[in-house]
């Protein structure tokens, strides 16, 4: 006598008389993934223009944070300290602007919905880099005063300049600790940091960061 299993859309499974208990819950459990509907994964919480100027702000916070942990104490627990508040930050503020969302917009919308996306993703964008970019004004500021206290005039500039570059030192130190953890983490290797390498990607990128606000506001 034959031993039947019906599924949860009235599908009934046949089994020869004797059948393992065990084969006919297992087969049965295949059978029922396969007939399941397949459920598309929700879209992505798209950030707003206030939670990006937040995420600016914790990004700029925390790297620095890691920063300042990385010159002062351990660089690597620094950095894995920096990389699980990244994590919490991204997840918080939903997904934010990128080249990779417009390109999925383009593949599943066309041309005109991408070219939206766009123009919705420029002023997220700029919040985001807000409080960086006040920030590197604010060093700017502190420093031309400096500057203009003992040489006004090319001291004024020199320390603008310098105190644009030293406000972003410590921001752009922790996001170089933190891309060396990734990436050894990424390739399966313990984290050790070179604070000799990030010391180097850190000057050449904090005078980036100071010249790009200051091409941007003029």
């Amino acid at each position: 006598m034959a031993i039947y299993a019906e599924l949860f859309d009235g599908t009934r499974l046949e089994f020869p008389d004797g059948t393992d208990q065990e084969v006919i819950d297992r087969v049965a459990k295949e059978e029922t993934l396969k007939r399941r509907p397949k459920v598309s994964p929700p879209e992505p919480k798209e950030s707003t223009i206030a939670s990006e100027a937040m995420r600016g702000a914790r990004q700029f916070i925390s790297t620095a944070r890691t920063g300042v942990g990385a010159g002062i104490g351990s660089p690597e627990e620094a950095a894995r300290a920096g990389l699980e508040r990244a994590e919490k930050i991204e997840a918080e503020a939903g997904e934010g602007p990128s080249l990779e969302r417009i390109q999925r917009v383009y593949r599943e919308r066309g041309l005109l919905p991408a070219a939206g996306q766009v123009a919705s993703d420029i002023p997220r964008f700029l919040a985001q880099q807000a409080p960086q970019i006040g920030a590197t004004i604010a060093g700017a500021k502190l420093g031309a005063m400096a500057g203009s206290a003992i040489a006004p005039g090319p001291g004024t500039l020199i320390g603008a300049g310098l105190g644009a570059i030293g406000a972003n030192v410590p921001s752009t130190l922790g996001s170089a600790v933190q891309r060396q953890a990734a990436t050894q983490i990424e390739e399966g290797k313990p984290v050790d940091i070179s604070m000799g390498r990030a010391a180097a990607a850190t000057a050449g990128s904090a005078a980036l960061e100071a010249a790009g606000t200051a091409g941007v506001l003029g």
